[in-house]
């Protein structure tokens, strides 16, 4: 047995020759192979731990920016919404801190939290960026009105929450969008929260509504250069009238109107008479008449220029809130300074411009006497009307009724006076290369909340002068007449009764104002009904047009046309001139 034993030993040694026994310990190989396998298993262990701790972070972030997000939303929700601006504890109003006003231009708070408002295309919005935090996490809250629907509400042009009789909002509901945002990994990264925020102490109220109607009698601008794009230069507008109100356990209203005003690229804008109100208690006032002239080119003058603006808020239980707002104005001249060229030019008929560039004149004629504003039929014939420019909103005993009305005399665009040499051969277009005449423009819409209860309409009417110095009767002896015009009836009633199509500006027949006017259009029909809008339930309606007429046209000293062929040359240009009439924008709600 034993020589078996030692024989089956022998066989295992030859079998491994680098070991002598179970307890002889392991070869280099053997070391190095098993090192090799621990190496394999502790790199994709540690890989997979690094992965781990990376996610980890990358979650941990990603779980801040959700629960900053988040957190905002909650110390937005527990701000109360609306606290009068006249009340000491108006630092916790919620829209004080998020919806404040509507400045366009980029403020910050005392916490380092950047906000500006931003509007336009049927939205409206405030955006409020807080500093980075310890985590480099950003906060950004876009803010805005809405209706019950999710309709978007402009606030008036006259809406401070820091400004006591402006601070009434034009929504107890606003829809709030928070992103937090930060960088992980040069990469950004952000998460997206969206909620609403209600003015809960007014939900037990029995009717409410948020309304404005703003109206802008004429916009102008003037800028400098030959050739798209042009400067800046001026920017104005000539009478502006805005009314809104609301609604709910607290009714309120505020209006404001301003005559004139007038903003040159790179300087201070001025104003003429302005005048703003907000109850309660019920309050009524007047600014004006003022003149203003600015010595800035183009020069402004504005003559016996008033505004009138009124409220009536009701008291605690009574159903109403009501307000007007009335800009009149006599005359609003835009100048333009005229130097004609010396040379001789033979085979042409020319003009000067003359100052003014752009002639408005209200219907102010008649002081304040509102009976002038009626004919003989008991209608508004619109001739020594007082009220040029207004809007006026009521919400009573649930029904609301806005109204904005437009009206001008006349507005002279483009004068022209004949060079001296050629007064005999030359006409003078003394109203304008195009005169607008009798510019009338209502707009209302009123519902009650009802299905089916709903009114919507927008209407306007003007006389059209075309200046034809090819007009037979036309001379230089009349050239203060209409005999040198073609005078055309506009309205949008129909497709037909629009410049375009009516005055399509036939290059045969009204060479100068073809080579002249770059923009010259007008609501049609259709434009009108696209510019209304109205739910079914019978609870909202809106109308809203930039301008119901637009006509944009190159000036300069002289303008010449040649008596042969009919061509056009403009000498010194010196840029381009817009104006806009008829600006109007209403938006009404009443719920039950």
């Amino acid at each position: 047995m034993r020589a078996a034993r030692k024989t089956k030993a022998l066989r295992k040694a030859a079998a491994f020759p680098g070991r002598l026994g179970s307890d002889a310990g392991v070869t280099l190989i053997e070391v190095i192979v098993a090192m090799s396998i621990f190496l394999v298993i502790a790199t994709a262990v540690a890989g997979a731990m690094t992965m781990g701790l990376g996610s980890t972070a990358k979650a941990r972030v990603a779980t801040g920016g959700k629960a900053a997000a988040q957190a905002l939303a909650e110390e937005m929700k527990s701000r109360v919404f609306y606290v009068p601006h006249s009340n000491t504890s108006d630092a916790v109003d919620l829209l004080a801190k998020y919806y404040p006003n509507v400045n366009t231009s980029k403020t910050t708070d005392a916490q380092g939290w950047t906000g500006w408002y931003t509007s336009g295309s049927g939205d409206a919005y405030y955006t409020k960026v807080s500093p980075a935090n310890n985590n480099g996490i950003i906060l950004t809250a876009v803010t805005r009105f809405v209706d019950n629907s999710g309709n978007i509400i402009t606030p008036a042009a006259t809406y401070d929450s820091g400004k006591s009789g402006q601070d009434y909002p034009p929504s107890l509901l606003v829809k709030v969008q928070i992103t937090a945002s930060w960088q992980y990994g040069g990469q950004d990264k952000s998460y997206v929260l969206n909620t609403e925020i209600a003015a809960t102490s007014e939900t037990n109220c029995p009717q409410s509504s948020n309304s404005h109607a703003d109206v802008t009698g004429a916009i102008y601008s003037v800028s400098t250069g030959t050739a798209d794009p042009y400067a800046d230069f001026v920017d104005g507008s000539f009478g502006d009238a805005h009314v809104s109100t609301g609604f709910g356990c607290s009714p309120s209203a505020q209006a404001g109107a301003t005559g004139g005003q007038m903003t040159p690229f790179g300087g201070s804008t001025a104003t003429g008479a302005t005048v703003a109100v907000k109850g309660p208690p019920d309050n009524d006032q007047s600014a004006g008449p003022s003149d203003l002239t600015m010595s800035t080119w183009p020069a402004l003058s504005l003559t016996q220029s008033s505004a009138h603006a009124n409220e009536n808020s009701g008291g605690q239980n009574q159903a109403a809130a009501e307000g007007d707002a009335t800009v009149q104005t006599q005359a609003l001249d835009l100048e333009q300074l005229a130097t004609p060229s010396d040379d001789s030019a033979s085979g042409y008929m020319r003009w000067n411009f003359v100052n003014p560039a752009v002639t408005i004149t209200g219907n102010n004629k008649n002081g304040d006497d509102d009976d002038k504003c009626e004919d003989d039929d008991g209608g508004d014939d619109g001739e020594g009307c007082s009220q040029m420019v207004f809007a006026n909103l009521g919400q009573r005993d649930g029904v609301t009724d806005a109204n904005a009305h437009v009206e001008y005399q006349q507005v002279n665009i483009l004068p022209l006076k004949a060079v001296s040499s050629q007064a005999s051969t030359t006409p003078a277009a003394v109203q304008g290369l195009v005169f607008v005449r009798k510019f009338k423009a209502d707009a209302n819409s009123k519902v009650s909340g009802q299905p089916g209860e709903i009114t919507n309409n927008l209407s306007y009417s003007a006389e059209v002068g075309i200046f034809n110095p090819y007009k037979q009767g036309c001379s230089a002896s009349n050239d203060d007449e209409d005999q040198c015009y073609d005078i055309y009836s506009v309205n949008g009633t129909s497709n037909t009764s629009n410049l375009q199509s009516v005055i399509a500006l036939d290059p045969s027949k009204y060479p100068l104002q073809s080579a002249l006017f770059t923009e010259w259009q007008s609501f049609s029909s259709t434009d009108i009904a696209g510019a209304m809008a109205a739910s079914a339930d019978g609870t909202t309606a809106s109308i809203s047009a930039d301008a119901l007429m637009k006509m944009t046209a190159k000036f300069g000293a002289e303008v010449r046309m040649n008596q042969s062929d009919g061509s056009v040359v403009l000498v010194n240009q010196v840029g381009t001139q817009q104006v806009w009439l008829g600006a109007i924008n209403v938006s009404v709600l009443q719920n039950q």
